[in-house]
């Protein structure tokens, strides 16, 4: 007969793992948290090699969710500071523009008109 085994998630670190089914008792430890919790929800049951093969993917999509997730906040924060920014680029552009413009050698030239006189 072979042994079961149940998919189950820890409830702190949101991790999918692989436990031996236990007629004796439903608490389970999570291998990378240790945190001991009662088995609430069996996620699989089979045979180890399906088992593991589903948490991969479990753990896997769970990741992936977890990256596209925070590169949106990324794309947000960074989208909202660059119209920032662009708002304040645009005041002082407007800024400079309204100053009128004054060549520093100016005062160094002289008059072509007085010249050839």
């Amino acid at each position: 007969m072979p042994q079961i085994f149940n998919i189950v998630r820890c409830f702190q670190c949101s991790i999918y793992q692989v436990d031996i089914d236990k007629k004796s008792t439903n608490k389970w430890t999570c291998k990378l948290c240790g945190s001991k919790q009662s088995l609430k929800q069996i996620f699989f049951q089979g045979d180890s090699k399906e088992c593991r093969e589903k948490v991969q993917l479990l753990n896997q999509l769970d990741g992936s969710a977890q990256e596209a997730e925070k590169f949106r906040k990324m794309n947000v924060s960074c989208n909202q500071q660059n119209l920032c920014q662009n708002s304040d680029n645009f005041v002082s552009e407007r800024q400079i523009t309204d100053k009128p413009k004054a060549s520093k050698w100016a005062k160094y030239l002289t008059n072509d008109s007085d010249d050839e006189n």
